[in-house]
């Protein structure tokens, strides 16, 4: 059964902007987690070969630093999507595979 702990601080792009490493660094120092949980991700497939560098940002980058700060005051997970591009026509990946 769930005892609380603590509280639960959850942040969004205006408290902690993912393409920023600083932004990521001073909301750590601030918030002084006891447990960090990563869920955010970019996941505009699409808009992402436009803006590579703030999808890496984002999905790459950001989970490092957060890894990083993590290991200086709590353990860190990172949640992700399951997400894939392709130049092919999207399929369902749930769906059976017709060849």
């Amino acid at each position: 059964m769930y005892q609380s702990r603590g509280d639960v601080i959850l942040t969004g792009r205006d408290e902690c902007d993912l393409s920023s490493e600083q932004s990521i660094k001073d909301t750590v120092g601030r918030v002084k987690p006891t447990v960090i949980i990563n869920a955010g991700a970019y996941t505009a497939v699409d808009q992402a070969e436009k803006e590579p560098g703030l999808c890496f940002a984002i999905n790459a980058h950001a989970p490092r630093v957060l890894a990083q700060e993590a290991a200086r005051s709590a353990p860190c997970l990172s949640i992700t999507p399951l997400t894939t591009s392709s130049t092919e026509k999207r399929r369902n990946p749930t769906s059976k595979a017709t060849h």
